[in-house]
């Protein structure tokens, strides 16, 4: 057996776990040797739909075509690991569009990013699903408020820059922590067409607490 065969279900495998929507949104955050090993855990499971591919097109090839090209096809899949290899390569790569539609993208992210405790993330993606603003406090004490444009839940090390179109900057007080707003950023800058012309960009590390924000009773 050749030994660059076995290297092809976990191409497979790989393919799969980097298309299924349960898995993809982790394999970013996966580290070479676990990503590689999660590969070929699925490229091991798809040897399974392999063989069933393998001895189905067999079975098709007797029924359908004359004796001599079943001859020919034995003599070629005589080690059949190549075939089966192969067929879980394909299995690898036509399983995603199968299963999918049973797992939802944005549930699978949201699930994803709540396992690698990625709560910053999973409160972004709240407020613009629901466009409610959110206030950031910056190690600087600076306060911006706004609507976030992205969530930074596909950033491979939660590492991100977050896109917040401003409504109000400000500054916490270093004695009282009470916030004092400074700039309130006019209405035709909002809605301005371009979302990243109107935007402003913030390093999470910059970032010490973030939350909905929620105007104070007049």
């Amino acid at each position: 057996m050749n030994f660059s065969w076995p290297l092809i279900p976990v191409l497979g495998g790989y393919w799969f776990v980097a298309h299924w929507n349960r898995t993809s949104s982790t394999v970013s955050r996966r580290s070479g040797y676990h990503l590689f090993f999660l590969a070929a855990i699925v490229g091991m499971f798809l040897h399974i739909p392999g063989a069933v591919v393998v001895a189905v097109g067999y079975w098709m090839l007797s029924l359908f075509y004359p004796p001599a090209c079943v001859e020919k096809w034995s003599l070629f899949a005589s080690d059949t690991y190549p075939c089966i290899a192969v067929s879980s390569f394909l299995s690898g790569f036509v399983l995603p569009h199968i299963v999918n539609p049973f797992f939802p993208e944005k549930e699978a992210t949201h699930d994803a990013a709540a396992n690698h405790g990625d709560y910053l993330g999973l409160l972004l993606a709240e407020a613009i699903d629901h466009t409610l603003p959110v206030a950031l406090v910056l190690e600087s004490r600076k306060v911006h408020i706004g609507f976030a444009l992205n969530n930074g839940m596909e950033s491979p090390d939660g590492e991100f820059d977050i896109a917040l179109i401003p409504l109000i900057s400000g500054y916490q007080k270093p004695d009282t922590l009470v916030w004092e707003f400074t700039t309130y950023y006019p209405q035709q800058m909002r809605e301005s067409q371009s979302s990243m012309l109107r935007s402003i960009v913030i390093p999470r590390s910059q970032i010490v607490s973030a939350r909905i924000f929620e105007p104070p009773d007049p």
